[in-house]
């Protein structure tokens, strides 16, 4: 069951990485992306403390939270779902060399060869650019971020993006986002879609 939910949320997150905001994660984050190269070793360490029943339980949590990747929603902690999706991947391969005292060698070379892979695509992904968050603000019950996209070349794009808080405080939703393209020094910020102003100099 828990193989079968985890391909439906595979085949979901493999349709939509062609959406700009997903292949986005991994500008925004080369070094999360990065991390999974590590996948294998944690793997086997995983299969070696601890039995098949408590890592059928560790997969099985957390393949449940990451359901909400296949909405709108996100959690309130930054790469909650990349490290949902690492625990999975490491609980698999936990599984496939569980009782394998010979996959060591093997282990070494998959992850030898993943770090090659992904540390080429981390390495393109940043000579693209790099997006952060400059600043962040939480008011009237919605998360504000200050985003810095800075391309390959030429001055940065600076953007605003609105979050509002869900009835379950640990999640969050994107309901707007605004270019910051102000030359006057205002304080207010218009959210046109969400209708919400918000002053960026005192926070509220």
């Amino acid at each position: 069951m828990v193989f079968r939910i985890f391909k439906l949320i595979s085949y979901h997150l493999t349709v939509n990485f062609k959406r700009q905001e997903n292949m986005l994660y991994v500008v925004a984050h080369p070094w999360m992306f990065f991390m999974f190269f590590s996948v294998p070793v944690c793997g086997l360490m995983l299969s070696r403390f601890f039995s098949t029943k408590v890592l059928y339980y560790i997969c099985c949590i957390s393949t449940v939270l990451l359901f909400p990747i296949l909405t709108d929603y996100s959690y309130v902690f930054d790469n909650a779902y990349a490290y949902l999706i690492y625990i999975i991947l490491s609980c698999l391969y936990a599984f496939m060399v569980k009782g394998n005292s010979k996959v060591v060698p093997v282990t070494i070379v998959i992850s030898i060869v993943l770090t090659i892979i992904l540390g080429c695509v981390t390495t393109f992904y940043t000579a693209l650019g790099n997006i952060t968050i400059e600043r962040e603000w939480d008011s009237k019950g919605y998360k504000i971020r200050y985003i810095k996209d800075q391309g390959f070349a030429g001055a940065p794009s600076m953007k605003y993006e609105l979050y509002k808080y869900t009835t379950v405080p640990i999640f969050i939703e994107q309901v707007d986002s605004k270019f910051d393209t102000d030359t006057t020094g205002s304080c207010t910020v218009k959210f046109e879609v969400a209708k919400f102003d918000f002053n960026r100099c005192s926070g509220e």
